[in-house]
């Protein structure tokens, strides 16, 4: 009787080791913080640390942790690489690189830090010069 007792505290005790070393799970990101970077039409720089992205019907506003001086060049040239795959939800799915148009180097790397997708309210009280075409 005493080797499926064994038995049976083991694999409780597995079970109870794999529950509390089970990874975290994230809490689930809003549908419409995501977009797909493969479809981002234009992009407007607003200064050197916020710049707005349209892609498909929604314009997104997206920060960089710190300032970005390739933002305020007359005419940026704002790269963005997909990490893993096309849908980018927060700063740590895609790379943004700005340089200068005309300039052959893939750009400097400006670290995301937040990205938000605008309200109708939001787009309405930009100037048309300052949205993304």
């Amino acid at each position: 009787m005493r080797p499926p007792l064994l038995l049976a505290a083991l694999f409780f005790g597995v079970s109870a080791l794999s529950a509390t070393t089970a990874p975290a799970q994230t809490a689930p990101r809003p549908e419409n913080a995501c977009f797909d970077i493969t479809r981002h039409g234009g992009v407007v720089a607003l200064d050197d640390k916020t710049l707005l992205l349209r892609s498909g019907p929604s314009t997104y506003r997206i920060t960089v942790a710190g300032a970005c001086p390739g933002l305020n060049h007359p005419d940026p040239r704002i790269t963005l690489v997909a990490r893993a795959g096309p849908l980018v939800c927060g700063r740590l799915d895609y790379d943004l690189l700005v340089g200068e148009a005309g300039v052959p180097n893939p750009g400097l790397p400006c670290m995301v830090d937040t990205q938000h997708r605008l309200t109708a309210t939001e787009l309405a009280d930009l100037p048309p010069s300052r949205r993304p075409h």
